[in-house]
C-alpha cells in the first residue's frame, strides 16, 4: 500500500513471526478475565497505557501463557500525575475533584458478545440510565474531567457494526472516567468512499460544537480489548491497533497505521488533517504516516500486550473497492501535504442528527 516509500522507525514483528503467533479462538477474545466463546472482556484501563514509545522488534513472539500472565498483571494504577486539579476538597465535595483513573475492576470487566446485534432500544435505555446525553455526549458527574475525548467514526452502511460498537465503549470509556462523544461521520453520497475527508469532516464539526483534547479516528469495526488501553491523548500521535485479531495478533505490514489512531486537535490542525484525494480502499493511512514522520511525531504505538482489537466479523458491506491510483497519489504526498486536507475541505452537512447514542453527521462529499 505505498507504506514502504517511507523508512520506518518502529521495528514491527515480522512476518514469520507473526506466523508463528498464537491465534485467536475462533470469535473470542479476553483480557484481564475469562470470557465465552464470541466475547471480549475488558476492565478499567490503566494509565500505564498512557506510555508508548517507538518499539523494538520483540526477541520471539509471546506464547499464550505470557499474554494470559501479562492480562493479569496487578489491578492497580500508579499515581496520577498527569492530572492538577485534584483539591483539598475532593473528600468532602467530590464533585471537585479533577476525574483520575479508577482501579481495574476485575470483578465486573465489561464484556459483550461482539458478533451478536444488540436491541437498540435496551442499549439507549441502559445508557440513559447511565448518564449518556442526547447525541452520544457523557461525563462523569463525580469529579470534573480535564480531558474530553471525540471519537471519529468514517461511516457507510454498518449498522450492525455500529450497535455492537456503541454497546462496547461507551462502557469502556465511563469505566476510564473520560468525557466523550461518539460521533458518526456517514458519507451518504454515490462517491466512492472516502475514510481520511470523513476524518477531516468530523474533526471539523466535532471542534465547532466542543474544544475536545482528543481525537480518537477509528473505524466501526476495531474493538478494543486490553484493559489497560488509555484513550486519553499523548504528546505525540499514537497508532493504537497495533495488534489485531484479523492479522493474526500483529500488523498488515510493518508501517501501517489504519484502524485506529488518537492524537490533539492541534497536531491534526498542524499538519493540515488527512489527505481528501483517496477515493476508495487504500493509501489514506499511508499519507497520514507520512504527515506525521514530517511534523516529527514519529509511529508510536502501544507497548504488547496493550494495543490489541478484535474486528466485528459478522455484516461486513464492502464500502469501496480498492483505490488503482493509490500508488501514485502517494508518490505526490510530500507536493501536496500543505494544500490537499483541511484547507481544501468541500462538503454539505446534508443532516446532524442527535440520536441518543451517538451524533449522526450525514454528509456529501465534494471532488
Amino acid at each position: 500500500r505505498g507504506g514502504a516509500a517511507h523508512p520506518v522507525t518502529v521495528a514491527e514483528t515480522s512476518p514469520s513471526a507473526r506466523a508463528a503467533a498464537p491465534v485467536a479462538p475462533s470469535a473470542a477474545v479476553s483480557a484481564g478475565s475469562s470470557a465465552p466463546a464470541g466475547k471480549v472482556t475488558s476492565g478499567v484501563p490503566s494509565s500505564r497505557a498512557a506510555t508508548t514509545s517507538k518499539l523494538a522488534a520483540p526477541a520471539a513472539t509471546p506464547k499464550t501463557t505470557a499474554l494470559a500472565a501479562a492480562s493479569k498483571a496487578p489491578a492497580t494504577f500508579p499515581a496520577n500525575s498527569e492530572l492538577t486539579c485534584v483539591s483539598k476538597l475532593c473528600k468532602k465535595e467530590p464533585g471537585s475533584c479533577c476525574c483520575s483513573l479508577p482501579a481495574i475492576d476485575n470483578k465486573n470487566p465489561v464484556a459483550y458478545d461482539i458478533q451478536t446485534v444488540p436491541d437498540e432500544s435496551k442499549l439507549i435505555e441502559r445508557f440513559k440510565k447511565a448518564g449518556v446525553q442526547e447525541g452520544g455526549w457523557w461525563t462523569p458527574t463525580d469529579c470534573k474531567p480535564e480531558r474530553s475525548l471525540a471519537i471519529i467514526i468514517p461511516f457507510r452502511k454498518r449498522e450492525v457494526h455500529l450497535l455492537i460498537f456503541v454497546q462496547y465503549m461507551h462502557e469502556y470509556l465511563q469505566r476510564q472516567k473520560l468525557a466523550h462523544t461518539i460521533y458518526i461521520v456517514d458519507q451518504v453520497d454515490d462517491l466512492p468512499f472516502n475514510r481520511a475527508m470523513l476524518f477531516n469532516v468530523g474533526y471539523k464539526e466535532a471542534m465547532a460544537e466542543r474544544q475536545y483534547t482528543c481525537m480518537a479516528f477509528h473505524d466501526v469495526d476495531n474493538i478494543p480489548v486490553d484493559p489497560m488501553l488509555s484513550y486519553r491523548c499523548d504528546d505525540t500521535p499514537i497508532h493504537m491497533s497495533s495488534r489485531t485479531d484479523k492479522w493474526n495478533w500483529g500488523l498488515a505490514y510493518s508501517s501501517f497505521v489504519g484502524g485506529v489512531t488518537k492524537q490533539q486537535p492541534s497536531q491534526v490542525a498542524a499538519m493540515n488533517g488527512f489527505a481528501n484525494r483517496f477515493w476508495g480502499w487504500g493509501g489514506e493511512d499511508d499519507d497520514i504516516l507520512f504527515r506525521w514522520r514530517k511534523f516529527k511525531y514519529g509511529l508510536n504505538r502501544p507497548h504488547f500486550p496493550l494495543g490489541r482489537y478484535a474486528t466485528v466479523k459478522r455484516d461486513h458491506f464492502q464500502s469501496s473497492q480498492p483505490n488503482p491510483g493509490r500508488f501514485r497519489e502517494l508518490a505526490r504526498s510530500a507536493q501536496l501535504q500543505a494544500t490537499d486536507g483541511l484547507s481544501n475541505l468541500k462538503y454539505s452537512l446534508v443532516e446532524k442528527r442527535k440520536h441518543a447514542l451517538y451524533t449522526r453527521l450525514m454528509v456529501k462529499l465534494q471532488k
